[in-house]
Protein backbone atom coordinates (compact mmCIF):
# COMPACT_ATOMS: atom_id res chain seq x y z
CA UNK A 1 0.00 0.00 0.00
CA UNK A 2 1.91 2.90 -1.31
CA UNK A 3 -0.16 5.28 -0.23
CA UNK A 4 -0.22 4.02 3.30
CA UNK A 5 3.51 4.55 3.65
CA UNK A 6 3.86 7.70 1.97
CA UNK A 7 1.19 8.86 4.52
CA UNK A 8 2.94 7.16 7.56
CA UNK A 9 6.25 8.96 6.22
CA UNK A 10 4.86 12.39 6.02
CA UNK A 11 2.80 11.70 9.45
CA UNK A 12 6.72 10.83 10.63
CA UNK A 13 8.48 13.93 9.58
CA UNK A 14 5.43 16.19 11.01
CA UNK A 15 5.85 14.53 14.03
CA UNK A 16 10.22 14.73 14.30
CA UNK A 17 9.45 18.48 13.22
CA UNK A 18 7.07 19.53 16.34
CA UNK A 19 9.44 17.43 18.95
CA UNK A 20 12.11 19.19 16.95
CA UNK A 21 9.98 22.54 17.71
CA UNK A 22 9.48 21.57 21.68
CA UNK A 23 13.16 21.03 21.92
CA UNK A 24 13.98 24.60 20.83
CA UNK A 25 10.86 26.20 22.62
CA UNK A 26 12.41 24.18 25.82
CA UNK A 27 16.02 25.71 24.86
CA UNK A 28 14.56 29.25 24.96
CA UNK A 29 13.18 28.50 28.51
CA UNK A 30 16.29 27.35 30.53
CA UNK A 31 17.19 23.74 28.77
CA UNK A 32 15.46 20.41 29.89
CA UNK A 33 12.58 19.89 32.47
CA UNK A 34 13.44 20.09 36.12
CA UNK A 35 15.14 16.85 37.49
CA UNK A 36 14.59 17.90 41.04
CA UNK A 37 13.69 14.91 43.44
CA UNK A 38 11.63 16.88 45.90
CA UNK A 39 8.53 17.24 44.00
CA UNK A 40 5.81 14.98 43.20
CA UNK A 41 6.58 12.80 40.67
CA UNK A 42 4.60 12.66 37.69
CA UNK A 43 4.28 9.02 37.84
CA UNK A 44 2.53 8.79 40.95
CA UNK A 45 4.08 6.87 43.93
CA UNK A 46 5.46 4.24 41.28
CA UNK A 47 7.64 5.82 39.60
CA UNK A 48 9.97 3.24 38.36
CA UNK A 49 6.97 0.69 38.00
CA UNK A 50 5.01 3.15 35.29
CA UNK A 51 8.08 4.01 33.54
CA UNK A 52 9.15 -0.09 33.02
CA UNK A 53 5.17 -0.36 31.61
CA UNK A 54 6.26 2.78 29.39
CA UNK A 55 8.51 1.16 27.99
CA UNK A 56 7.71 -2.14 27.78
CA UNK A 57 3.77 -1.66 26.12
CA UNK A 58 5.84 1.10 23.39
CA UNK A 59 4.14 0.16 20.21
CA UNK A 60 7.47 1.55 18.23
CA UNK A 61 9.50 -1.20 20.04
CA UNK A 62 6.93 -3.80 18.75
CA UNK A 63 6.68 -2.61 14.90
CA UNK A 64 11.10 -2.45 14.86
CA UNK A 65 11.69 -5.82 16.38
CA UNK A 66 8.53 -7.27 14.22
CA UNK A 67 10.04 -5.73 11.40
CA UNK A 68 13.52 -7.08 11.59
CA UNK A 69 12.54 -10.36 13.09
CA UNK A 70 10.19 -11.41 10.35
CA UNK A 71 13.50 -11.51 7.90
CA UNK A 72 15.47 -13.80 10.14
CA UNK A 73 12.40 -15.74 11.90
CA UNK A 74 11.30 -18.71 9.34
CA UNK A 75 8.22 -18.53 8.47
CA UNK A 76 7.09 -22.40 8.93
CA UNK A 77 9.07 -22.13 12.65
CA UNK A 78 7.03 -23.82 15.41
CA UNK A 79 5.02 -22.22 18.01
CA UNK A 80 7.76 -23.02 20.74
CA UNK A 81 10.81 -21.46 18.81
CA UNK A 82 8.08 -18.34 18.82
CA UNK A 83 7.55 -18.54 22.00
CA UNK A 84 11.44 -18.63 23.06
CA UNK A 85 11.60 -15.77 20.97
CA UNK A 86 9.37 -13.13 23.12
CA UNK A 87 10.96 -14.02 26.27
CA UNK A 88 14.20 -13.50 25.41
CA UNK A 89 13.11 -10.25 23.94
CA UNK A 90 11.59 -9.84 26.83
CA UNK A 91 14.24 -10.61 29.18
CA UNK A 92 16.90 -8.45 27.32
CA UNK A 93 14.43 -5.30 27.23
CA UNK A 94 13.35 -6.02 30.91
CA UNK A 95 17.44 -5.77 31.71
CA UNK A 96 17.49 -2.65 29.43
CA UNK A 97 15.52 -0.70 30.88
CA UNK A 98 16.04 -1.37 34.59
CA UNK A 99 19.48 -0.26 34.17
CA UNK A 100 18.80 2.66 31.82
CA UNK A 101 16.14 3.41 34.60
CA UNK A 102 19.02 2.96 37.78
CA UNK A 103 21.32 4.54 35.60
CA UNK A 104 19.66 7.56 34.52
CA UNK A 105 18.13 8.42 38.04
CA UNK A 106 21.49 8.47 39.35
CA UNK A 107 22.23 11.54 41.20
CA UNK A 108 25.64 12.02 39.12
CA UNK A 109 23.96 11.52 35.62
CA UNK A 110 20.82 13.56 36.77
CA UNK A 111 23.42 16.38 37.62
CA UNK A 112 25.18 15.76 34.35
CA UNK A 113 21.76 16.35 32.44
CA UNK A 114 20.78 19.61 34.66
CA UNK A 115 23.91 21.11 33.47
CA UNK A 116 24.06 20.04 29.77
CA UNK A 117 19.57 20.85 29.32
CA UNK A 118 20.24 23.91 27.66
CA UNK A 119 22.93 22.76 24.65
CA UNK A 120 21.22 18.80 24.57
CA UNK A 121 17.63 20.66 23.82
CA UNK A 122 19.57 22.91 21.43
CA UNK A 123 21.52 19.55 20.04
CA UNK A 124 18.20 17.70 19.82
CA UNK A 125 15.98 20.34 18.09
CA UNK A 126 18.19 21.21 15.31
CA UNK A 127 18.73 16.93 14.76
CA UNK A 128 14.80 16.39 14.99
CA UNK A 129 13.77 19.31 12.77
CA UNK A 130 16.68 18.57 10.19
CA UNK A 131 15.75 14.75 10.02
CA UNK A 132 11.76 15.99 9.74
CA UNK A 133 12.66 18.04 6.88
CA UNK A 134 14.76 15.64 5.11
CA UNK A 135 12.60 12.74 5.52
CA UNK A 136 9.58 14.96 4.24
CA UNK A 137 11.59 16.28 1.34
CA UNK A 138 12.48 12.80 0.69
CA UNK A 139 8.67 11.80 -0.02
CA UNK A 140 7.42 14.84 -1.36
CA UNK A 141 10.62 15.13 -4.06
CA UNK A 142 8.96 12.11 -5.55
CA UNK A 143 6.10 14.03 -6.38
CA UNK A 144 7.41 16.67 -8.37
Amino acid sequence: MPSLYVALRLIGAAYLVHLGINALRAAGSGGMINLEATGASPAGHAPFRTAYLVMMTNPKAVLFFGSILTAFIPPDGSRWLMIIIALQIGLVASFLNTFAALFFSSPAVMEAFRAAGFWMSILFGILFTGLGVIVAWDVLRGFF
